[in-house]
This record gives C-alpha cells, structure tokens and sequence, in this order.
C-alpha cells in the first residue's frame, strides 16, 4: 500500500516574541480553512518561563481572533527540550487517519 498524500498549513511562530498586529492574513485563512488543515506552532517555548510562553501565545490568539472566526489549533514547542514534540506528531497522525 502507498501511503497517503497529506498536506497541513503549518504557521510557525517564536513563542516569546508577540506583536500587536496580525502576521497572518485573514484572506489566506478564508481559503485554507476546511480545506487544508492548518496549526500554529510556537516554537522556542525554552527561551523564557512557562508563565511568560502561555501569556505571549494567549495575546497572539486574541489578536488572530480579531480577524478569525474559528481559531486552528495550537502547540507550544521546543527543540532544545522535545516540548509539544508528542503533541504535534499525534495531531498529523489523527490527521491521516481521517484521510484514509
């Protein structure tokens, strides 16, 4: 059997930088939501405190909710320390699980 072909969005963004406007155009995400798949990824979730990482990733949705009707989902990670590692791989297998 051949595996199946799988495409998912993936938005990666450094968990302890937040800036006040929206990197992601609300166009791009008409057109790929119930689509293509799409998750952001915040990367660098060593870099700073669990404390800071949550409260950085909860502005940028906040803001990306301000032009978004429905929010993808999101994964906190790190390559230094394997953080969100499981996370992610589970949420591409379900993914490809749905397809086949």
């Amino acid at each position: 059997d051949s595996l199946p072909s799988v495409i998912i969005i993936t938005i990666f963004l450094d968990s302890f930088s937040h800036k006040k406007e929206n990197p992601i155009s609300p166009n791009s995400k008409d057109r790929a939501i119930g689509v293509v798949p799409i998750a952001l990824i915040f990367t660098k979730a060593d870099k700073q405190s669990k404390n800071k990482t949550d409260s950085s990733v909860a502005k940028f949705r906040k803001t990306l909710a301000t032009t978004w009707d429905q929010l993808p989902p999101h994964f906190i990670t790190s390559s230094a320390n394997q953080i969100g590692k499981d996370e992610v791989l589970n949420y591409i297998e379900d993914i490809i699980t749905t397809i086949e």
